[in-house]
């Protein structure tokens, strides 16, 4: 006989919290007592804190971005170039996860320009000048890329983080891309 999900899914949750009473933030102890790790423990924690889901609400998109710009330094309108604490983040926002803050910021508020307005957003045109710059680059190995410069260089890119994802994402589609060295992916 099989058990439901939700009964599976509740002791979970009791079991979370119970060892989290115990042992505190030690996530990676409280996950070899549940069988799962650390970070999957710490993120069902921060789900059961009574974080919101679903659509955003104006004050938590506020906050947000009043957050992200004390936390970088940068003004409202400007490029995100530095890293961002995504958990002293969502400790400002209150009712969202640090991993709704970064997925909220990556996909939509980031974008805004200093008035409010959406930004033209990344396209396949824009794929074609980041390749072309890393080909021109002459480098030999992806880590030794000034991906910070790339970011200047490209102003529809919201982050350094964002454009190497972006290109993690585009060097995928080369054929056989594991097996080619760096100047035959960005060829």
């Amino acid at each position: 006989m099989t058990v439901p999900r939700l009964l599976v899914q509740k002791r979970c949750n009791f079991q979370t919290l119970r060892f989290h009473g115990l042992f505190g933030d030690q996530w990676t102890k409280i996950g070899s007592c549940l069988g799962r790790s650390g970070m999957s423990v710490l993120h069902k924690f921060l789900e059961l804190q009574g974080t919101n889901e679903g659509c955003w609400s104006e004050e938590e998109i506020g906050r947000l971005d009043a957050s992200v710009r004390a936390s970088t330094g940068t003004e409202f309108g400007s490029q995100i170039y530095g890293d961002i604490n995504w958990i002293e983040v969502a400790d400002f926002v209150m009712t969202r996860t640090s991993y709704q803050c970064r997925a909220k910021w990556l996909k939509d508020v980031c974008w805004k320009t200093a008035n409010g307005e959406k930004n033209i957003k990344w396209n396949s045109e824009d794929d074609v000048k980041l390749i072309e710059r890393l080909y021109v680059a002459n480098e030999t190995d992806e880590n030794d890329i000034n991906w910070v410069q790339m970011t200047k260089d490209l102003p529809k890119t919201p982050s350094v983080t964002w454009l190497r994802s972006k290109w993690t994402t585009l060097k995928k589609a080369v054929p056989n891309y594991t097996e080619c060295d760096f100047e035959g992916k960005a060829a």
